[in-house]
């Protein structure tokens, strides 16, 4: 019995001794080295991802600006401008339309886009198209943090109009229309003068704003300064001076005559 003991005790103690050592061996330097890079690799990573795309939102911002002076405003939506070359440049905003030359609120839009931008420095960007038909650069403005396209909508000067692919504005400026028209902010709070045919006659013409029953016949109407055709009771049809009105009987001849349909009464076409 007391060898049997003897022999038991010798394993158990063997065991211990084997157990001790194998939990005692320190680790590698292989092991330690890896176990340490792992995490800074990871880490190192993720900051450069991070970095990358905080860089190229600001790269991007930069380079989309350029930066201007505004030396004359022609109209609601167009300005020339010099670049720091001392080139001159005109500009067509994107995705409003002003009042032309010789309608209602022609002036109104013109004095409102001189007191934002004549003679300052703006900032302004593309969307898709550099240039319109016409080789006019099409973009929108900034002054400070004023977005001069969306001012003019918002507060009647102008309205939007959309002209793809450089659509990148347009919902937002259908949404400041809607308010503007719900306010009545400036054209939209003009009363129209309705004028029948016997009161023409004691009307001047230059006076007489132009509404369904002074309109010649025909299925949609224009301005002679303007490229848009609308039904006739469209509320920008009623604006327009007798000496201005054309009409045409189909929508063919309107877009022979180089116009295009209305974004607010939306006639065919």
């Amino acid at each position: 019995m007391t060898y049997k003991l003897r022999v038991l005790s010798i394993i158990l103690t063997a065991v211990f001794i084997f157990s001790f050592t194998a939990c005692a061996v320190p680790k590698t330097a292989t092991e330690t080295t890896m176990a340490e890079t792992t995490v800074p690799e990871t880490t190192a990573e993720t900051t450069a991802a991070e970095t990358t795309a905080e860089t190229t939102a600001k790269t991007t911002t930069e380079e989309e600006f350029e930066e201007v002076l505004c030396t004359r405003v022609i109209d609601g939506d167009t300005i020339e401008i010099k670049d720091y070359a001392g080139k001159v440049f005109k500009v067509r905003y994107i995705g409003i339309d002003t009042p032309e030359n010789g309608d209602n609120y022609f002036e109104e839009a013109k004095t409102a886009n001189e007191e934002l931008v004549l003679n300052k420095t703006i900032k302004m960007y593309k969307d898709v198209s550099e240039t319109d038909k016409y080789g006019r650069l099409l973009r929108y403005i900034f002054v400070g943090t004023i977005f001069v396209n969306a001012y003019l909508v918002e507060n009647g000067f102008a309205m939007a109009s959309t002209y793809p692919p450089d659509v990148e504005n347009s919902d937002y400026f259908a949404e400041l229309q809607n308010k503007a028209q719900s306010k009545g902010k400036g054209f939209w709070g003009i009363e129209i003068v309705e004028t029948t045919a016997e009161t023409a006659a004691e009307t001047t013409v230059t006076e007489t704003t132009v509404t369904e029953t002074t309109q010649p016949s025909g299925q949609f109407v224009g301005s002679k300064n303007s490229d848009v055709y609308h039904y006739p009771s469209c509320h920008h049809a009623k604006k327009i001076k007798a000496e201005n009105l054309i009409t045409f009987n189909s929508i063919e001849e309107a877009k022979a005559a180089g116009y295009r349909p209305c974004k607010v009464c939306k006639p065919p076409g």
